[in-house]
C-alpha cells in the first residue's frame, strides 16, 4: 500500500496552490486534475480504512 509511488507522489503535491485552483472554475484543466488528487487520496483511505477492517 505505502509503496505505491503515486501515493506518496499526491501527497508531496497536496498544497495550498492546489486549493486555490479550485476557486478558479475559469481554469477548468486545474480543476480537473485538483479533483483526481483529491479522489485518489480518498480512494487511498477508503483502502487503508478496509484494511483495518479486516483486521
Amino acid at each position: 500500500m505505502y509503496s505505491d509511488p503515486l501515493f506518496w507522489q499526491i501527497l508531496e503535491k497536496q498544497s495550498p496552490s492546489d486549493y486555490a485552483d479550485l476557486m478558479y472554475i475559469n481554469k477548468p484543466l486545474n480543476l480537473g486534475r485538483t479533483l483526481i488528487k483529491f479522489n485518489l487520496l480518498l480512494w487511498h483511505v477508503f483502502l487503508i480504512y478496509n484494511r483495518f477492517q479486516q483486521i
